[in-house]
C-alpha cells in the first residue's frame, strides 16, 4: 500500500475538519487524512472508502445515522440530506422544478416513511459495514448516532449532547435566530477530542474492531463553555460570517 503509517478517516461531520473553519484546534481526525463530509450518509462514505482505502495502512470508519440520504447529481456534485428540516430550507430556496420535486419527495420520505419504520435502511447500512469489514478487517469503526448500525457501544452524539448540557442551541440558518451558536469542531470540544484520541490508540493496540468507550470518563472533563457556545453577535462566530455571506450583505 502507499503512504504507509498514514490513517484514513471516513464519515460525516464528526470526521470533517473542514465543516467549521473558524474552530482553531486540531481533533483526532484532522491529524489524519479525512474523507469525511458533513451531512453525508453511509453509502457516500462507503464509496469514498472503496476509492481511497488502498492508499492507507490504517482505516477509521465513523458510522453515521442509517436514515440519511446522499444523492449524486453528476460526477462532481453530491448533495447530502440528514433530516426533513434541512430539506425544508432547501425547498424554500430551490430554483429549478427538478430540485423542488426532489426536495419535496425526500422530505416526505423522511417524515412519513423512515420515521415509521427504518428497518430497510438499517439492514442496508449493516450490509455496507460488513462489506467494509470483509475488504479491510483491520478497520476501526466508531458509532456516531443511536440509529447507526453496529453493536451497543457509546456513540459520539451522546458525548456531544453531554457537553452541551441544557444550553439551548437554535438553528443558525433561520433568519430570526440570534441565540447561542455551537462553534465546536466536529461537534466536540478540544478536551474531549484529546480523550478520544487516546482511546483510539488503545483500540488499535488491543486490535478492537469497534471503539468502545466508557461514558463516565467524559462526565468530568473540564472546559470553558463560553468559548464553545457563543452569542450570535460574537466576533468569534463562524456561522454569523456564513449567514452574512449567504444573505449577500
Amino acid at each position: 500500500m502507499e503512504n504507509k503509517n498514514n490513517v484514513a478517516v471516513f464519515g460525516d461531520s464528526f470526521t470533517d475538519p473542514r465543516a467549521n473553519k473558524m474552530a482553531r484546534y486540531a481533533t483526532w481526525s484532522s491529524n489524519y487524512t479525512s474523507y469525511g463530509k458533513d451531512g453525508s450518509d453511509i453509502y457516500y462514505s462507503y464509496l469514498q472508502f472503496l476509492e481511497h482505502h488502498e492508499k492507507h495502512d490504517k482505516i477509521i470508519f465513523a458510522v453515521t445515522d442509517c436514515n440519511r440520504h446522499s444523492r449524486q447529481y453528476n460526477d462532481n456534485e453530491w448533495r447530502h440530506f440528514s433530516d426533513p428540516n434541512t430539506l425544508d430550507m432547501r425547498l424554500a430556496s430551490a430554483e429549478t422544478w427538478e430540485d423542488k420535486q426532489v426536495y419535496s419527495t425526500l422530505r416526505n420520505w423522511f417524515r412519513y416513511i423512515v420515521t415509521n419504520n427504518n428497518t430497510r435502511e438499517l439492514n442496508i447500512s449493516n450490509i455496507l459495514v460488513n462489506e467494509i469489514k470483509r475488504i479491510r478487517p483491520d478497520t476501526l469503526f466508531i458509532k456516531l448516532f443511536e440509529n447507526s448500525p453496529g453493536p451497543n457501544v457509546l456513540y459520539l452524539l451522546k458525548i456531544s449532547n453531554l457537553e452541551k448540557g441544557n444550553i439551548s442551541i437554535g438553528d443558525w440558518r433561520e433568519a430570526s435566530y440570534y441565540g447561542k451558536v455551537d462553534t465546536r469542531l466536529q461537534h466536540l470540544t478540544r478536551e474531549t477530542h484529546a480523550v478520544i484520541t487516546n482511546e483510539i490508540k488503545k483500540a488499535w493496540t488491543n486490535g478492537d474492531q469497534w471503539l468502545d468507550m466508557d461514558y463516565d470518563m467524559f462526565k468530568n472533563i473540564k472546559f470553558d463553555k463560553d468559548s464553545y457556545f457563543v452569542d450570535w453577535e460574537s466576533t468569534y462566530n463562524p456561522r454569523k460570517t456564513r449567514k452574512v455571506r449567504q444573505d449577500g450583505e
